[in-house]
């Protein structure tokens, strides 16, 4: 079978791929993430903190027609009378600037403003809810250069908010708010929209404020020649981000061009990736188009719609060919969004067989909250770094971060103790900021160079209360000489695996990646110009049913090692007479590129490819998928042996 064109191998694969002529390859490659969230929700919000009160998201297509029953829906959503609720005010209301944005003559007090805003005129409406005790507090959150230039009272409001309205105009304004400090204070404003969700608030847009709300938005339109046909297509920038895998549209049906703008987007957007700075939009994007005088509410994976118009919804399937599109109007049922394979799961015929964990992970010691596994192919892990927090299922997750599989990472003669500290805190200062910017509780380096240490309470006693443990790069065999013991699993090991039992994230880059397995992949013995053949070590065992391989696409020999030692069930019954060869999966990552596995499912995040061979009934038989970052699939039992199938949304 031929592969596509972005997908042929080097000159080194195609000498493997001849000389494993049983291997039948079937490369599924779809068009392109955050980083999808942990929870793999369809719209990218947060997971709940408390799955008993789901956060929402409210989209307003625009239009005054709707004014209090928005904000009634959106005090009910926000708590009641115990809401306390921001408003941030339009461009054409700003601090001390008229509604032209020309700079008042005699410039403005923020109590001037203050009561400016509050006029019937401008939110008299929205302030009267604190006036006339609807909720226990409403603000108007801005930004104060000359009085609040760090903005403490701006982040002081929306910690303890439980709902933000944002009306716009543009959909460029929100995020342009921050735009010079993305790196530091935009990006805690982008956190903090998610963490009023994620504890069960609510978050509201209307026109431009909805647009603004997901990773990569519409701009406007394209410029195209003034006498040239066809099609309106979309101008992209960077958004708040607290909606991702979703692109929106507000004042859908009475704006011209609007459906060919999203539905193009959607077909032929370019692949988002944050690390160059690049808007477009993923594979598994999900289209939001609302009608002016409209609402669309999203909580957990359920839409609901109220208002005078109508709510669009476009799902994409078979690798972006297909485009569903449902219309959602008031009083209709809510809509549920969901994997496909999720129907398939409800009617599987024999439950053990779904039971089954495919890659050999422990069974979770709560089937609500499952762990996850990162397998980082080495390179860059800007993105993966990112992304740690969310998976490990907790709002300012602890963490364990362990460096020895750098020998300048562990202790040595000569080196104290304190300039070891100082070491690893230069070395993963980009870590230590996940502390400072209070995205995790605690950060905890692990490290030693004896043995010994793997089962003192002192030294692994982080890991019995942390939610998250990431292994650097390096050299795997060290790993293993420190941290396991096939025969008499040492206390490490086994607090490695509680860590995922107990739904937290354990994973690691290169040298993290091969430890993850029980079956580890140490390097490989090839002499004379053979084919290279793996040299093996028992790894940490939190994948059992694995073969894994790093840098996969920048090592040559990688796939003649990994295939030759899937199909060879001998050696491994002989080397690991626990790990049912039949049922090893090879798992392949390249650079800069993450896979994310919880339960039987995988996500691909970061820049290229993972790729995973599965082996069928037959022998001769290994079946290759190619998965690009942004897609998603489910691991199932088949007839013949483990498939793989892609997920794509849709609604029940």
């Amino acid at each position: 079978m031929t592969l596509p064109a972005r997908f042929q191998p080097s000159p080194a694969c195609r000498r493997a791929m001849s000389f494993a002529r049983f291997l039948i390859v079937c490369v599924t490659a779809c068009l392109s993430p955050i980083a999808a969230s942990g929870n793999d929700n369809p719209f990218g919000l947060p997971a709940p903190y408390d799955t008993s009160r789901l956060g929402s998201v409210m989209l307003h297509g625009g239009g005054q027609s709707l004014q209090s029953e928005v904000r009634n829906e959106f005090v009910r959503l926000a708590g009641g009378r115990d809401a306390r609720i921001l408003l941030i005010p339009s461009e054409m209301c700003q601090l001390g600037k008229d509604d032209n944005g020309e700079s008042l003559d005699k410039g403005e007090s923020a109590a001037e403003y203050v009561a400016r805003l509050a006029r019937f005129a401008n939110y008299g409406r929205w302030a009267a809810l604190r006036d006339d005790r609807q909720v226990v507090d409403f603000q108007f959150l801005y930004r104060d250069r000359q009085n609040d230039p760090d903005d403490t009272r701006f982040f002081a409001l929306l910690e303890k908010a439980t709902g933000i309205w944002m009306p716009a105009i543009d959909q460029q304004t929100l995020p342009n708010l921050f735009e010079k400090e993305r790196s530091t204070k935009g990006e805690r404003f982008q956190r903090a929209l998610r963490e009023i969700v994620a504890r069960g608030g609510v978050v509201g847009g209307l026109g431009g404020g909805m647009a603004s709300l997901p990773e990569a938005i519409i701009a406007g339109d394209a410029a195209k020649d003034e006498d040239a046909d066809g099609w309106v297509r979309a101008e992209l920038d960077f958004g708040l981000s607290l909606l991702s895998g979703v692109i929106t549209d507000q004042t859908f049906s009475s704006r011209a061009g609007r459906l060919e703008r999203l539905t193009d987007l959607l077909r032929n957007g370019p692949r988002l990736d944050r690390l160059r700075r690049q808007p477009g939009v993923e594979r598994r994007t999900i289209g939001l188009g609302v009608e002016a005088h409209t609402v669309l509410i999203l909580s957990g994976n359920t839409i609901r719609a109220f208002g005078e118009g109508r709510g669009h919804i476009f799902l994409k399937s078979n690798g972006d060919r297909t485009i569903t599109w449902r219309t959602l109007v008031a009083g209709e049922e809510p809509l549920v969004v969901q994997p496909h394979s999720a129907r398939s799961e409800r009617a599987e015929a024999e439950p053990s067989k779904a039971a089954l964990n495919p890659l050999g992970m422990h069974a979770p010691s709560d089937p609500s909250r499952v762990g996850t596994v990162v397998l980082h192919g080495g390179g860059d892990t800007e993105e993966i770094m990112d992304a740690i927090p969310k998976l490990a299922g907790t709002a300012k997750p602890r963490m364990v971060h362990c460096p020895a599989a750098r020998q300048s990472c562990r202790p040595s003669e000569g080196l104290t103790p304190q300039k070891l500290a100082e070491h690893l805190e230069k070395t993963f200062v980009e870590w230590r900021q996940l502390q400072t910017e209070g995205r995790l509780k605690s950060l905890t380096f692990a490290t030693t160079s004896d043995p010994a240490d793997a089962d003192r309470e002192e030294f692994v006693r982080p890991l019995t209360h942390t939610d998250a443990l990431w292994f650097c790069g390096g050299d795997q065999r060290p790993l293993a000489h420190l941290f396991v013991d096939h025969l008499r699993p040492k206390q490490f090991q086994r607090e490695a695996l509680n860590i995922v039992r107990r739904g937290g994230v354990v994973g690691g880059s290169s040298a993290g990646l091969a430890i993850m397995a029980d079956v580890m992949i140490e390097g490989d013995d090839s002499e004379n110009g053979d084919p290279a053949e793996a040299s093996l070590s028992r790894g940490l065992g939190i994948l059992k049913h694995v073969l894994a391989e790093q840098h996969f696409d920048a090592r040559s020999g990688r796939i003649e090692r990994l295939t030759g030692l899937l199909r060879d069930h001998k050696r491994l019954a002989n080397f690991a007479p626990t790990c049912e060869p039949k049922k090893m999966i090879g798992l392949a990552v390249e650079e800069d590129t993450a896979l994310i596995a919880q339960a039987n499912r995988i996500r691909v995040s970061g820049k290229k490819l993972a790729h995973i061979f599965l082996q069928a009934t037959d022998p001769r038989v290994v079946t290759w998928h190619a998965l690009q970052p942004g897609d998603a699939a489910i691991l199932r039992q088949g007839d013949n042996g483990y498939i793989l199938e892609l997920e794509d949304w849709e609604i029940e």
